[in-house]
């Protein structure tokens, strides 16, 4: 936003704070220059008052180049006016979505060549040769060299001239500041003797010697680098970008003829009258008149084809005026009363047409699109065949691919599509469907709908049996989501942030996710007989309120808890699990469990033949309750886990036993007895060596020499703190007798 003075006839960029910094930056070290080093070089050339000279010379130095840089930054540097509306409208059948008007393109012949003019859409302009638009200023700037920080403004066809004059104009004050202060120093050593001394006696100038050589490889190379540019008749902007593109300067003249047309030609007049009044145009009047009665949609339908034809032309008139005049509300209201029309008179063919037409305008606006979509997806339900719903259903999804305004709206238009797939049979077809969006990347998508649709994603991968791609999906979801507190209200979203939308009606809550989430990946890991997982997402789900609270509900969980428990080989997770379920009150409700996970606690032989007879009813009724049988191989399992409990008792208690009396206590035969301590030592579950010719099975730890050294040491530190605490109490003792021998 330009920023205007005396009526407009000052026209500054839009940030002229560091213009202020540019001026400070000038005249500050002139005024110190003048009062100091000036001030001492008057007295050292009295003849003809040359030390005045010096002054004068100075400060008319700094008035013209105060005023280059009044003329740059105050001046218009060639700004192209706008248009209030694009050029003629055109539609592009056959792309993918609407052309943004930004990739319009006309070509003109400059010294014989063709140059391309792109088509500005903010500006609503062909961008003549050499024109581009400046992002800070936000016009269309001609001869475009770059927008400059120190002068506030942008730098091109009306004040490049002055641009250079100033950079080099700068470039010659550091040097002359330099050479000035550097003489001063040079008298005043001659005074006092030494650089050093004259340094400390004169510390200006040498704070303007840096100050002035700092400055100096700034505007000083910046002047080297337009001279190269003048010469080659190239922008800066031009020579980054055909110096990556690789492209050919067309505006070269030469040498003398590129510094002629920038020095010797007349300054052209500026194109834009910043005094004027600006006048309405009457088209956009009308069109902003233009009413659509929403009242008139019964008459419409009882009229025909053609009727319907004429109404829908005549509205997209007024859609076409409103979009070119900008006139968001009135282009959403037009767009979504054509799709009314067509859905009163069951054109669902026209429908179709319309939404795709609609979609296709060059410069259609994004709320329109946006608007559009969300009309016809109320319709989908409204439809009189499932051939029909399909058609619209994919009509929208090409109309919302690629668009991220309408990325929400088109995820549910696949839930939709995958739904009527899977009703067909088709679940392969609906999971590849759903697995092409990624909702967890929707910023405006509500949680819960997000979780609900991974989950309907890895239920259908799971339906398919692809356990890869459920783990996959299973893995976006994090179990720590479903542990936020929901009674919390929600903060406001701030100025900027994402606004996230509400969630569909026909989404679960939080908590039933929860357990959709967690029975899904029980489904998942049933596939690799994981009990422990098993176990421990039937304990999520066991953790929800609403399960915890109804005891038809929390008994047959617990009951898969305590076999899954069970089930579960022997680590460090699942005696954890075990001792925290037995500290569970609910479980006093179903005894026979509770005695089960007690027996694998204590630390004595379980008779497998006896605990199977006493359990084998409740194990077979699992089939009838909650999440089905608990798997084919969950009886062999279960006798495994009975053996392995037996074998880590006996190890407990012995550190030396024969093989025949493990066999005995397992009530097993001694080739199974040897097979299941060998899994075990394999699976480091416990430490075991058999000697075979001798039928002696040790549990002990094979100790290093290390090791002993280590056990000696520590018996030898512990005998001596007891014969330290022996001859303590000897003392005592002592001590006390002489006391009362005493008395």
């Amino acid at each position: 936003m330009q920023i205007f003075f005396i009526k407009g006839r000052l026209m500054f960029g839009p940030d002229t704070r560091s213009l202020v910094i540019t001026l400070l930056l000038i005249v500050v070290p002139i005024v110190i220059f003048c009062t100091t080093v000036a001030r001492n070089l008057l007295h050292e050339f009295p003849t003809y008052n040359a030390g005045y000279a010096i002054l004068v010379v100075t400060i008319m130095f700094t008035i013209y180049v105060l005023v280059l840089l009044f003329l740059t930054s105050a001046c218009d540097p060639g700004i192209v006016p706008r248009n209030s509306h694009p050029p003629d409208e055109e539609i592009f059948y056959g792309s993918p979505g609407p052309v943004d008007a930004s990739g319009l393109r006309k070509e003109v012949l400059v010294n014989g060549f063709l140059v391309k003019m792109r088509y500005c859409d903010t500006c609503k302009i062909y961008r003549p040769p050499r024109c581009s638009h400046c992002s800070e200023c936000d016009n269309c700037v001609e001869r475009f060299d770059h927008h400059c920080p120190w002068v506030g403004q942008c730098i091109g066809l009306r004040n490049y001239r002055y641009f250079f004059l100033l950079v080099s104009s700068s470039a010659l004050l550091c040097i002359f500041l330099f050479a000035m202060s550097a003489l001063n120093i040079k008298f005043v050593m001659n005074d006092h003797g030494t650089l050093w001394k004259a340094m400390k006696e004169s510390p200006a100038s040498v704070i303007l010697m840096v100050y002035s050589f700092i400055f100096f490889w700034f505007v000083g190379g910046l002047t080297c680098f337009h001279l190269y540019l003048i010469g080659r008749n190239q922008t800066t902007y031009e020579n980054c970008r055909d110096s990556a593109l690789n492209r050919r300067n067309v505006y070269d003249r030469g040498c003398f003829g590129n510094f002629r047309e920038v020095f010797c030609t007349k300054t052209k007049s500026s194109r834009n009258n910043f005094r004027a009044y600006i006048q309405e145009e009457m088209p956009m009047r009308v069109a902003r008149e233009v009413k659509i009665d929403d009242s008139e949609g019964d008459s419409r339908t009882k009229e025909g084809k053609a009727n319907l034809e004429a109404a829908i032309e005549q509205l997209q008139n007024v859609e076409k005026q409103m979009r070119l005049a900008g006139d968001v509300a009135g282009t959403k209201k037009a767009v979504t009363e054509i799709l009314q029309l067509c859905f009163e008179a069951k054109d669902w063919k026209s429908l179709n047409d319309q939404i795709v037409l609609l979609s296709k305008k060059r410069g259609q606006l994004k709320q329109a699109v946006t608007a559009m979509v969300q009309q016809a997806m109320q319709y989908i339900d409204e439809t009189p065949d499932l051939d029909t719903r399909v058609e619209l259903i994919k009509t929208l999804n090409s109309v919302s691919a690629g668009k991220i305004y309408v990325e929400i709206e088109r995820a549910r238009l696949i839930r939709k599509l995958g739904k009527i797939k899977e009703e067909q049979g088709l679940t392969a077809e609906a999971a590849d469907l759903m697995q092409e969006v990624a909702v967890e990347t929707f910023g405006a998508m509500a949680k819960t709908e997000k979780i609900a649709f991974i989950l309907e994603q890895v239920r259908l991968c799971l339906d398919r049996q692809d356990y890869v791609r459920a783990q996959i999906l299973s893995r976006k979801i994090s179990p720590r989501v479903f542990d936020a507190d929901t009674s919390k209200s929600k903060k406001k979203p701030k100025e900027g942030d994402n606004v996230v939308e509400e969630a569909p009606a026909d989404i679960p809550s939080l908590l039933e996710l929860k357990r959709i989430y967690y029975e899904l990946m029980i489904r998942y890991y049933s596939h690799d007989n994981d009990y422990l997982e098993i176990c421990r997402c039937y304990k999520a789900i066991y953790e929800i309120p609403s399960v915890k609270e109804n005891p038809a509900q929390w008994t047959p969980v617990l009951r898969k808890i305590c076999w899954y428990l069970v089930l579960s080989p022997h680590d460090p997770m699942q005696s954890s699990l075990l001792n925290s379920t037995l500290e569970d009150k609910n479980l006093s409700e179903i005894p026979k469990f509770k005695l089960l996970l007690k027996q694998l606690v204590t630390m004595e032989v379980i008779q497998w033949t006896s605990l199977w007879n006493a359990f084998m009813d409740e194990f077979e009724s699992e089939k009838n309750l909650l999440g089905g049988s608990l798997g084919d191989k969950a009886a062999e399992d279960l006798r495994q886990r009975i053996i392995e409990h037996n074998i880590i008792v006996v190890s407990k208690y012995y550190s030396k036993i024969t093989v025949k009396r493990v066999a005995e206590l397992l009530c097993l035969s001694i080739q199974e007895a040897e097979k299941h301590l060998s899994d075990m030592v394999v699976s480091k579950a416990l430490v075991a060596k058999i000697d075979r010719p001798l039928g002696i099975v040790c549990f002990q730890v094979a100790k290093d020499s290390n090791d002993i050294l280590n056990s000696w040491a520590m018996n030898l530190e512990k005998l001596l703190d007891l014969v330290e605490k022996s001859c303590h109490q000897i003392h005592k003792e002592t001590m006390v007798h002489k006391a009362a021998l005493k008395v």
